[in-house]
Formats: C-alpha cells, structure tokens, sequence
C-alpha cells in the first residue's frame, strides 16, 4: 500500500499560505505573501508575470505597551524622603526596555501559535533582529516552530511597504522555484 502524504501539506498545484513576521522593539506586524506567475494580457496574447506580494494582515499588527508612559512617570515608583513628607519618583529599573521587548515578542508567539493551531498559514518567515529572534523562538509552540522556513536576522519593521517588499524580494531566494528552502 503506497503511503499517503499528511493532510497537513498543501497538494503541489495549490498555493502555499506564507506569512511573514517583520519585527523589532517597538512593533511587529504579519504579511500574508503571495508569489507564484500572474497571467495578464489578452487571452489572444497572454503574458506570464511574477507574482510576489506583501499584504499586511490587520489582525496581526502589534505593538508594545509605550515606553513614553515610563518616562513621563506615570509608571515611576514613588519613594518617601528619610525626613519629612517629600516624595521623589524613581527611575524605571534599566531593564523595562527588554521587558518591552520580551513581551512583545511573547504575545507575537501567542498569536502565531493561536493561528497555527488554527491553521491559518504553511510556512512563516521571521524577519527581526537577532534578539528579538531569540525571544520568540522561545514563546513559539512546537508546531508552530516547525512551520518557521527562514529567519532573517534584519531590522526592516520600519521600512515602508514598497520599501519592504522590495529587500525581501532581493534576499529571498525563489520560493516557488527547485532551490526554494521550503
């Protein structure tokens, strides 16, 4: 009996559900990608294109609590003088920033783990800086982590989306094509 392929993968001729993650610090926003040939013309003179295009899932846009609301004190703590009724904020411990990060980082693996249980999406690929990598790595579940193909250790979160698409075009290789790492 010739053995069947998991449910789970797509057939060849169906499209692969690809998302992108592009984060840092401060934000962190999913793109469903879409490559693959586009036929435009006529249907006299049809005209194959390359496809390849980001569309941000509004769903999938997250950002962190703000920093500014530290600095302007309202999450200060509140110490007493030795003498008297004087009260002096205190900095925020030099840490708060990575917290930030990390919980960032943790409620973008949520997210990700919610919509794989879901099955929502194939493959992802993580384009983040190396840090911030670390951390979602360690909030990803076990089937989600699977479903990562590639992650770029880059900055781009603050790139518009022309710009974006544009070095994510140059950097990936052709992921429909025989040397496609997925």
């Amino acid at each position: 009996m010739p053995s069947e392929a998991p449910s789970h993968l797509p057939l060849p001729h169906e499209r692969r559900r690809r998302w992108v993650l592009v984060a840092d610090a401060a934000s962190a926003q999913i793109y469903r990608l879409t490559t693959g040939l586009a036929v435009r013309g006529s249907a006299n003179r049809p005209e194959a294109e390359a496809e390849w295009r980001l569309e941000p899932l509004p769903d999938l846009n997250l950002t962190p609590e703000t920093i500014e609301a530290y600095e302007m004190g309202a999450a200060t703590a509140m110490t007493f003088g030795a003498k008297g009724r004087a009260r002096h904020a205190t900095e925020p411990r030099p840490n708060l920033r990575r917290r930030l990060k990390a919980d960032l980082a943790r409620a973008v693996a949520e997210r990700l783990n919610e919509a794989c249980l879901k099955d929502r999406f194939d493959d992802l690929i993580v384009v983040a800086p190396p840090a911030w990598l670390g951390d979602l790595r360690a909030g990803l579940s076990d089937p989600a982590r699977g479903l990562v193909r590639l992650e770029i250790g880059r900055d781009y979160a603050g790139l518009d989306l022309p710009e974006l698409t544009r070095k994510l075009q140059a950097l990936l290789p052709d992921l429909d094509g025989p040397g496609a790492p997925f």
